[in-house]
């Protein structure tokens, strides 16, 4: 990626812009040096970031995060905040910093969940949304016109946020079928046993092949995917936060071998597990 280190920024909406219109109000791409660190500097507003390659850390009253390549997380700035690069494989990172309209909706809605970060790709669908929205921001000129296009393009990005962010637990969510919310609560209450194509045909009455076309239809993951996933985002916990050894942790997640964990991890997150585990244990927290 070429390196571009910009900010860019429209004058703030008066009170009724800011009560009915989203307003973006600073984006970019940053190539972090191993001294990146932010805290509280803002005090008001939204942060959508997004880690291309890298490793880092954010933390919030909840608790500290670490941020592999391909993890978007979000901040509430009102709130205590920092975030920062690793000092020995700093971030790239490309973020958008929002307000107005319904973000504080957005920042309720998020916090209910309790959903603070997300693995993302670059075919998926959040993914490109994001990149869309964040380009067209800093392509084009200050203006109404582009105040009312960039209304629009942060409306679908949160509302597409919110929709998706509760990819691991769809199964709460009404707008998906009967056969899909099936599916997601059997894999919350079976991820760590062998689940197969036929498993999930047999729980569902229908063919297979149907099946696994429906579940990729309504969720952009193929079930396996989906599994695979589920599994992966919940080994980042055990992996920092039980006594387990990595074999363990893997076998207990039902991967059938500590290699093939160690491939997905490494496939998604960037890392392996081993490296995910030392990264994040060393205290990257700078002094204040």
């Amino acid at each position: 990626m070429t390196e571009r280190n910009y900010i860019h920024k429209f004058k703030l909406p008066n009170k009724l812009e800011y009560d009915t219109v989203f307003e973006i109000q600073s984006g970019g791409h940053y190539a972090c040096d191993k001294s990146f660190y932010e805290n509280n500097y803002y005090k008001s507003g939204y942060y959508l970031i997004y880690a291309e390659s890298g490793m880092g850390y954010f933390e919030i009253p909840e608790g500290k995060f670490s941020v592999p390549p391909h993890t978007m997380f979000w901040l509430d700035l009102s709130r205590p905040y920092k975030y920062y690069s690793d000092r020995n494989d700093p971030w790239i990172i490309h973020w958008i910093l929002f307000d107005g309209g319904i973000s504080k909706f957005f920042s309720n809605r998020m916090q209910a969940m309790e959903k603070w970060e997300f693995t993302l790709k670059e075919q998926d669908k959040l993914y490109t949304i994001f990149m869309k929205t964040l380009e067209q921001y800093l392509a084009q000129p200050q203006g109404e016109l582009t105040q009312i296009r960039l209304h629009q393009d942060l409306t679908e990005l949160l509302c597409t946020i919110l929709l998706e962010a509760g990819s691991l637990s769809v199964a709460q969510e009404a707008i998906y079928p009967d056969p899909i919310r099936q599916i997601v609560a059997y894999v919350e209450q079976n991820y760590f046993q062998k689940i197969t194509l036929d498993d999930l045909a047999q729980l569902t009455y229908l063919n297979k092949y149907y099946m696994a076309r429906l579940f990729k239809q309504h969720t952009g993951l193929a079930p396996c995917e989906f599994i695979n996933r589920f599994r992966l985002e919940y080994s980042r916990q055990m992996l920092l936060s039980e006594d387990l050894e990595i074999e363990q942790v893997a076998l207990n997640l039902g991967f059938h071998s500590h290699s093939y964990f160690t491939r997905c991890f490494k496939r998604e997150y960037g890392m392996t597990p081993k490296e995910y585990i030392s990264r994040s244990k060393l205290d990257r927290k700078p002094t204040e």
